[in-house]
């Protein structure tokens, strides 16, 4: 049992590291975005 609770443990940590691997430049993009857009202003 203790196995099995440590594989959840690192598949979850991967879940996370391939989320935030996935969404960052999408983050990246609409941080630069605004940026770009207020220095028009």
């Amino acid at each position: 049992m203790v196995l099995l609770t440590q594989i959840q443990y690192y598949y979850d940590q991967a879940h996370i590291a391939i989320y935030i691997v996935s969404e960052a430049p999408m983050v990246l993009m609409i941080q630069y975005r605004f940026l770009r857009f207020y220095d028009k202003l």
